[in-house]
């Protein structure tokens, strides 16, 4: 029917919403799980919990109470009911600020090769993920932003850029193997198997 505006594109947090999964809510974070995923979420929630209240704290960060941080830790059918992001690449949605992870990460592509443990490798990411979500709503959200900072401040740094893809860095042939290459090159440089 001509005049009428489309209804807006449904969100990863809708579909989540949807699938009406059991919650843990703090008074500044809402973590969702998958069933299966019970457990993980209950070990992850304080460590998660404890680095938002960091951000805030460091940052000046406040949610109000109609946007509390939220995270998802989802078993891999869940993931797919939510997300277009591959398991178990953790991401935030850039419309709703929610954080997903995968509530076991040693499937990762190249995994075997780390030598880390899974549990604080995923409270890493939902850390660094926290970062994106915190710094939109602070208004620094930009690379140009962070690289001038570290830049002044006389900060070393790699960087590698992937132009027109999302956080998840999945789309584009070859963009894939190209960043776990970049992930695995670093790693074995710098913090190579055994310690130094």
């Amino acid at each position: 029917m001509a005049g009428l505006a489309p209804a807006a594109a449904q969100t990863d947090l809708d579909r989540l919403n949807a699938l009406q999964l059991p919650h843990i809510a703090g008074q500044i974070l809402t973590l969702d799980y998958s069933e299966r995923a019970a457990e993980m979420a209950g070990a992850y929630q304080p460590e998660i919990a404890s680095a938002a209240h960091w951000y805030a704290r460091t940052t000046g960060w406040v949610p109000s109470l109609n946007d509390r941080l939220r995270v998802a830790v989802l078993a891999p059918e869940d993931y797919a009911r939510v997300g277009t992001i591959p398991f178990p690449t953790p991401y935030t949605e850039t419309r709703t600020g929610m954080i997903v992870i995968a509530h076991d990460v040693s499937s990762h592509p190249g995994f075997e090769l780390w030598d880390i443990d899974p549990f604080e490798l995923n409270i890493a990411w939902a850390f660094h993920e926290m970062g994106h979500k915190i710094a939109r709503d602070l208004g620094i959200w930009s690379p140009s932003f962070f690289v001038n900072e570290l830049i002044a401040n006389g900060k070393a740094f790699t960087m590698m850029s992937y132009p027109n893809r999302s956080h998840g860095i999945s789309e584009g042939r070859g963009t894939t193997m190209h960043l776990y290459t970049l992930l695995t090159t670093y790693l074995n440089t710098h913090m190579p198997p055994g310690g130094r």
